[in-house]
């Protein structure tokens, strides 16, 4: 009875308090902003698998030994077979060397690919106007 008596006196005495003193709320600290320190190239955003006519394709994946905007190419461009290459963003598009060429894929549309499958596309990637491109 007695433990009663003091919890009540005690929960009793907790209500009681200054209610004249001010209220003084303290605002939460700023967060400074979190600023990237390097962009991520545009051609980033290509990475996978890019689709021609008859099982041709393209695909794309970053080079981690390269660093930042180094990829490897898997390019089955014809139906004999397919190579890899190691590109190099520049820009908007991944340069790479093809049989002692220097080659360039870009963005484009599926008219500049040359092939009438893929002419209605709009999310592509041309190597070669007219000759080689790939879309999704």
């Amino acid at each position: 009875m007695k433990r009663i008596i003091t919890m009540m006196t005690l929960a009793t005495l907790a209500g009681c308090g200054d209610d004249t003193a001010p209220v003084t709320r303290t605002a939460a600290p700023e967060r400074a902003a979190v600023v990237p320190t390097t962009q991520v190239p545009a051609t980033d955003s290509w990475i996978g698998r890019w689709l021609g006519p008859e099982g041709l394709f393209l695909d794309i994946r970053a080079y981690a030994e390269g660093g930042e905007g180094h990829y490897v190419l898997t390019i089955k461009s014809d139906l004999d077979g397919q190579a890899e290459f190691v590109g190099q963003a520049d820009g908007e598009t991944i340069r790479f060397v093809r049989g002692g060429a220097q080659q360039t894929i870009r963005p484009g549309k599926g008219v500049e690919t040359g092939f009438k499958w893929l002419a209605d596309k709009s999310n592509c990637l041309i190597i070669r106007s007219g000759q080689e491109g790939y879309c999704r």
